[in-house]
């Protein structure tokens, strides 16, 4: 295995198999001791270890490395030693029961591996199908006719991804050698990446092996293209919800960043191909040295303001009400590191869960830094919890809340203003944002509503209008915008830099 990853340097994930009555690999031993070292997702398939090895083995897992695990793969294709439905089935539902509960489960993700091929020649056929609940379907995907499309080769698993609601992941991917493979291997991942699929493992054995292969580099070059920093899905999530409640008061796209730019090195806004030496969002926590990945773990988040309940929300009562969280133990912080803000618009604090540092430079007057723990970000943790509940008690998920933010043509103040940041936000310009409901204002929100199908004269901001915005940011931002190269992750920061600047040079709005 060390000889493997030095030769495909930056593997992000090893897929090792388990044959019948072999048992399973030590965590430290030459199989899975170099992916362990090199922080590379482990997804392990086995066919016939007995339950109590395989839970004792899950449990001396080391802390922060994402394990992908995998019961009798293949199980259609009805080889030696491979279970008849009923057992396939009963298997499953004993496994999933017993790593319920167990420590560490969030950095496990359990799922079935089956061969496309198989599935192809049974149209509609679904008996292998897990019933209880998973975390990813894998699929054994080859292009052994030739080279079949992209379209062609993943419709079974988007088809089965749209059924389950659960994505999908290529667990051995492979081609004969031939004059076009180069550009069929870059088409399947870039087609797998675009569909959201978790990982792409070429099947380096055997005929498919690339070793002397004139398509070696390709692959190579593949996996280092794939360590580029980008931001992780859990994060890109927490972006969706602040733009979709917050951006109708006022907290712009351009104000919400999760990878640094291309000349970042070191820190959190940076993933494996980024970090420096010595680099402290590394070295300093063991949950961030074994979950350092290609993704960013940072979050910044820019000015807002709310009022609800008779009560003004904005940055800086957010960013306390965040580090009261944090330093109290809260269930839903533990995986925040740390928070750079300012309490005041004046001076610049850091709040610690290592208890290194406890300041921060002039920028963050105006934004808020989160670092999360790399091991988080890594293992797809759900990191929204704590921040839908700050939405809720200010009220913006609430009816009653949402009730004080209506306002209509002719009104003037804080409501007007965060209608019209909104609208330019989705792309509707209101004109001026002054916080006057006026003509420009009424045009600009009866073109959103009309963007959707609903006619309205634009002049009443109620609970309707506030619906129809909402799902408007939803649809522009759930995605997260696109950063260098393509890569997902919010707006770059000195995109975010750029918009900071703009908005403190133009300084507040008239009301």
């Amino acid at each position: 295995m060390a000889e493997m990853l030095a030769r495909f340097e930056g593997t992000g994930v090893g897929r090792i198999f388990v044959g019948p009555g072999d048992p399973l690999p030590s965590w430290d031993g030459p199989v899975l001791g170099p992916l362990v070292a090199a922080g590379a997702v482990v997804h392990l398939s086995y066919k016939t270890n007995p339950l109590a090895d395989v839970l004792a083995w899950v449990a001396r897992k080391p802390p922060g490395l994402l394990l992908k695990l995998t019961r009798n793969h293949e199980p259609e294709q009805q080889r030696g030693g491979d279970p008849t439905v009923a057992q396939f089935h009963a298997a499953w539902a004993e496994l999933v029961a017993a790593l319920a509960d167990v420590p560490g489960r969030d950095e496990m993700l359990l799922g079935p591996v089956y061969t496309r091929y198989w599935w192809e020649k049974h149209p509609g056929d679904r008996r292998w199908l897990l019933r209880v609940p998973v975390d990813f379907v894998g699929w054994d995907v080859y292009s052994d006719l030739g080279y079949r499309s992209p379209a062609d080769l993943l419709s079974i698993p988007r088809q089965v991804a749209a059924e389950t609601g659960v994505p999908y992941l290529v667990a051995e991917l492979g081609a004969l050698p031939g004059a076009g493979r180069a550009a069929w291997m870059r088409a399947m991942v870039a087609a797998i990446a675009a569909d959201g699929g978790l990982t792409a493992c070429w099947y380096h054995r055997e005929g498919w092996d690339l070793t002397d292969q004139p398509d070696l580099p390709v692959w190579q070059a593949i996996i280092k293209e794939a360590t580029v920093t980008t931001a992780p899905p859990n994060l890109l999530a927490v972006r969706a919800l602040l733009l979709a409640e917050l951006g109708l008061h006022g907290l712009a796209p351009g104000e919400v960043g999760i990878v640094g730019d291309p000349a970042h090195r070191g820190g959190y806004h940076c993933g494996r191909d980024r970090v420096v030496s010595g680099d402290y969002s590394v070295v300093e926590s063991s949950r961030d040295r074994a979950g350092l990945s290609g993704y960013a773990s940072g979050l910044d988040v820019g000015e807002f303001s709310v009022r609800s309940g008779g009560t003004t929300h904005n940055l800086r009562t957010f960013s306390t009400w965040m580090v009261r969280q944090c330093a109290s133990g809260a269930a839903d912080a533990r995986d925040i590191r740390e928070v750079i803000y300012s309490p005041d618009g004046r001076t610049v604090r850091r709040w610690d869960a290592c208890g290194r540092r406890t300041s921060g430079d002039g920028s963050h007057v105006y934004h808020t830094h989160f670092s999360f723990f790399r091991d988080a970000t890594k293992a797809g943790r759900d990191l929204t919890p704590l921040f839908r509940r700050y939405l809720a008690e200010i009220g913006l998920t609430t009816t009653e809340g949402v009730a004080q933010m209506f306002c209509k043509h002719g009104d003037r103040g804080e409501n007007v203003r965060a209608l019209q940041y909104a609208l330019h936000n989705i792309g509707f310009p209101p004109g001026t944002i002054d916080g006057t409901y006026g003509d420009a204002t009424a045009a600009a929100l009866k073109k959103a509503e009309a963007s959707i199908g609903v006619t309205s004269d634009g002049k009443t901001y109620d609970a309707d209008s506030y619906t129809r915005i909402q799902a408007l940011f939803v649809k522009r931002f759930s995605a997260g915008e696109r950063g260098p190269k393509g890569d997902p992750g919010g707006l770059t920061m000195d995109q975010v830099a750029t918009e900071l600047a703009a908005r403190i040079t133009a300084g507040p709005a008239a009301t």
